[in-house]
């Protein structure tokens, strides 16, 4: 008998684990903490339009030239590299002046360029831009240094999906995706975030291949990559519409 209440426990405890939320203060101190998380001064992937770090214990399953499926403790990452930002921050820098681009491009300019005019205090604070109590959905918002010390601002959408959450992790240059338990998500977030961190850009062979009129085929490309690699997921326009009016597309740093 005493066995078999001490296995009844057990279950409850692997039950209650299981099905736990996550809290938003949770991962608003994990995100915070790994701004200043120390990162290899290296990348240990190559490719033609970027290289990035990564680290061990995660596999590479899939790769095109712009994105990468990664299988994380048995947990699928779906990793998108964006050169939009650094096409159009090219585009406007030589079209035009410093003055109308200051005005009407200032967010163009910041998705790319380091940040300076900010100071540390504010780039380690993590922002709750959304928090839907009915779906359960939250937006966080901050800041990452990355590999050669540029600063990025992000947003991480994380969104319930049945006994699972849907982690959608987006700058300027990169999108990172995942569906894990809730028992696995700020592991999850950490592993997103040194991903990110760890990418450097080609710039003068990204904008030798890409127009602004390619981006758009290179975006659809992939969301076609989250979708058929993230199958579980369902429409991810769906898990991504705000709340608000803002659509994910506006969603721009």
């Amino acid at each position: 008998m005493k066995r078999l209440r001490i296995l009844l426990i057990g279950i409850l405890f692997l039950c209650g684990c299981s099905a736990r939320s996550v809290e938003s203060n949770s991962v608003v101190k994990t995100l915070e903490s790994l701004y200043s998380s120390p990162m290899p001064s290296y990348t240990n992937m190559n490719k033609q339009y970027y290289s990035y770090y990564l680290p061990k214990g995660i596999g590479r399953q899939k790769s095109t030239q712009t994105s990468e499926v990664f299988i994380k403790d048995g947990y699928p990452i779906v990793m998108n590299f964006d050169p939009s930002a650094i096409v159009i921050n090219e585009h406007y820098t030589t079209t035009v002046s410093s003055d109308e681009k200051e005005e009407e491009n200032i967010e163009a300019q910041k998705s790319v360029l380091h940040v300076s005019d900010i100071s540390e205090d504010v780039l380690q604070k993590v922002n709750v831009l959304e928090d839907d109590k009915t779906v359960g959905k939250r937006t966080f918002e901050g800041y990452y240094r990355d590999i050669k010390d540029r600063v990025y601002s992000y947003q991480l959408i994380l969104v319930p999906n049945g006994k699972q959450y849907f982690l959608y992790l987006h700058s300027s240059i990169v999108s990172i995706c995942s569906i894990v338990p809730a028992v696995e998500v700020e592991y999850m977030i950490q592993t997103m975030m040194m991903l990110a961190k760890g990418i450097d850009y080609h710039e003068k062979t990204v904008l030798q291949s890409f127009s602004i009129k390619s981006i758009n085929e290179i975006q659809k490309e992939n969301l076609q990559s989250i979708q058929s690699n993230l199958s579980s997921s369902g429409s991810l326009s769906e898990l991504l519409e705000p709340s608000n009016n803002t659509k994910p597309d506006d969603i721009r740093h």
